[in-house]
């Protein structure tokens, strides 16, 4: 969403633009927000005339293609995208797959790295601009090994041309193990580290949004809900993005502005009252579970539909 992670975009951007590392690894805990910003870094490279976004891939243990989970289509991904962006890359990248007929694309990733994206790369060696290539949530990864063995070809990575990699995953003990770990070679962001003033605001300014497109029919009428509940929500969050979502998701699974408004506060009072870190996240779902319980299936909402549109932002 716009206005929100501003200065953490920025940093990326600032990066790309002026740092001669070529590795930003951005770590964080679960439901952090690393894919959110993954996404939003993307949209603002791609209209940056001064950087090529050169691919992006998007890892997914739960996604339903399980190629979203396989580290060997990492390059192939990365691959295709750029030379969709550049011909020269294109004429290359087909002068290396031709003696093999495209057997590097089933290879492991340390075989595909050179004849795939590294010697085809020397192409572009007279473009001005960082070539960004973007890889999110390494730690959906199927394969440890695999995955290691790819970071570790990543780190050894060296190009004529200006190619950056941008990586973001949980600090998990395979990616902690790699060599981009190293803050003397590479630029590691962990989200954990951010203030808590602004990661609260910007799930307040999301949570704002959310609700803002669910007003009532009669525009006369007093709202559903105050800036006073949504500061209230915001700031018993504890700076993750996945209570807010879980609340919100719940509070609008109603067509009905009175239902709306009880549970809201239903949902400050169930985290106003719970103790444990995740408690007052364990007590939300409680409630929505419930509620759903109750109610025939017919009449269920799709929380799909609402998760899916909430990590739009």
């Amino acid at each position: 969403m716009q206005e929100t992670r501003v200065a953490v975009l920025c940093k990326f951007v600032e990066w790309v633009k002026n740092d001669p590392k070529s590795i930003f690894w951005l770590a964080g805990m679960a439901d952090t927000g690393k894919t959110s910003i993954a996404v939003s870094l993307c949209r603002m490279l791609q209209e940056d005339p001064d950087v090529l976004l050169a691919g992006a891939f998007f890892f997914s243990r739960t996604a339903s293609n399980e190629a979203r989970s396989d580290a060997r289509r990492i390059i192939p991904t990365l691959a295709a995208f750029l030379a969709d962006q550049s011909p020269s890359f294109a004429s290359e990248l087909s002068a290396e797959l031709k003696p093999s007929s495209g057997a590097a694309a089933h290879k492991p990733t340390s075989e595909q790295i050179g004849p795939m994206l590294q010697r085809p790369l020397a192409a572009l060696v007279s473009e001005t601009r960082p070539i960004v290539f973007v890889i999110d949530a390494l730690d959906e990864c199927s394969n440890e090994r695999e995955m290691s063995t790819m970071l570790t070809a990543i780190a050894n990575f060296t190009c004529p041309a200006r190619v950056k990699f941008i990586l973001t995953s949980r600090p998990e003990t395979h990616i902690l193990g790699s060599p981009i770990s190293d803050r003397s070679q590479n630029e590691i962001l962990q989200l954990h580290m951010i203030g808590q003033e602004e990661v609260t605001e910007d799930i307040r300014l999301c949570t704002e949004r959310k609700f803002e497109q669910h007003p009532l029919a009669d525009p006369d009428l007093e709202a559903w809900y105050s800036q006073a509940d949504i500061h209230a929500l915001a700031s018993l969050t504890n700076g993750l993005f996945i209570f807010a979502s879980t609340a919100v998701t719940y509070i609008l699974d109603t067509d009905a502005a009175e239902d709306r408004s009880a549970r809201v506060e239903t949902v400050l009072s169930t985290m106003k009252n719970s103790k444990g870190a995740t408690g007052p996240l364990d007590k939300v779902y409680e409630s929505l579970l419930l509620e759903r319980r109750a109610r025939p299936k017919s009449n269920l909402r799709n929380s799909r539909e609402h998760g899916r549109f909430w990590r739009a932002y």
